[in-house]
């Protein structure tokens, strides 16, 4: 979360911690997990690490299956930096509803990273969104190696663009990390 709500790094770390505390603490009671434990897993991640990504993603729904995709580039608090690619994990189609598909910028973090090798391997992904030529989405990724009552095993982001009709799925899709160097020694 932290790069989405301070992606210049202008706000003070105490207030973005209570920032991302609250925004945990919300997203994890509606998802019904713990908010204390997920205020305090923000907290945490904000003042020490997170892993983020931004890139070019798409969807198709057919028949009430799911294929999503996604190119871009992560980075994360150590200065790490690499591009990654994100396809449903073995050609295994997900589930789907509502309209056919959607292209468009997505943006995200997983604060559980302790670096951008961490957004690798598969993610249980939940996503919504809204709209008829424009497009904006929202996705709740969950890594399968942790406890999903974990709150440092989520992640989230948004996608903007062109899209035709509103939808969801759930999907697993698998992500590949490929680092290319870092901008710190």
């Amino acid at each position: 979360m932290n790069p989405i709500i301070d992606p210049t790094g202008n706000i003070p770390a105490p207030l973005e911690a209570a920032i991302t505390s609250m925004t945990g603490g919300v997203l994890a009671g509606l998802a019904g997990a713990n908010p204390l434990g997920a205020m305090t897993a923000a907290q945490n991640e904000t003042l020490n690490n997170w892993a983020a990504h931004i890139g070019l993603s798409g969807s198709v729904t057919f028949h009430g299956l799911a294929y999503t995709g996604g190119v871009g580039l992560a980075t994360d608090d150590k200065g790490n930096l690499g591009w990654y690619t994100a396809f449903n994990q073995n050609k295994v189609p997900g589930v789907g509803f509502g309209g056919p598909g959607s292209v468009g910028i997505s943006v995200g973090s997983y604060p559980g990273a302790n670096t951008i090798m961490d957004l690798g391997g598969p993610f249980n992904t939940a996503s919504f969104g809204v709209g008829l030529g424009p497009y904006a989405g929202f996705d709740v990724y969950q890594d399968p190696t942790k406890s999903p009552w974990n709150p440092s095993s989520y992640g989230g982001g948004f996608t903007f663009g062109l899209g035709l009709g509103g939808g969801g799925s759930v999907t697993r899709p698998s992500t590949t990390v490929h680092p290319f160097g870092s901008v710190k020694n």
